[in-house]
């Protein structure tokens, strides 16, 4: 499969929204312009999920032979 054949095969199964996006994209890099994000950035609230994650006590100690070698105990 070519890599032609390969995006036809990929966008056979996105999205009409994400598709617009994809579309835009090409053409503008046909154009060769830089590409207009769509998404606004907001503004970050410090904090907002504080105390939310909770790392477990033996979170530095070294993983055990079973991890690194993919199997399960």
């Amino acid at each position: 499969m070519n890599t032609k054949e390969l995006i036809v095969s990929e966008l056979e199964s996105t999205s009409e929204d994400l598709l617009s996006e994809v579309l835009e994209f090409v053409k503008s890099i046909k154009r060769q312009q830089p590409i207009s994000i769509s998404t606004t950035a907001r503004q970050r609230i410090p904090n907002l999920e504080h105390g939310k994650i909770i790392m477990s006590d033996d979170f530095n100690e070294p993983l055990s032979d079973s991890f690194w070698l993919g199997v399960d105990e």
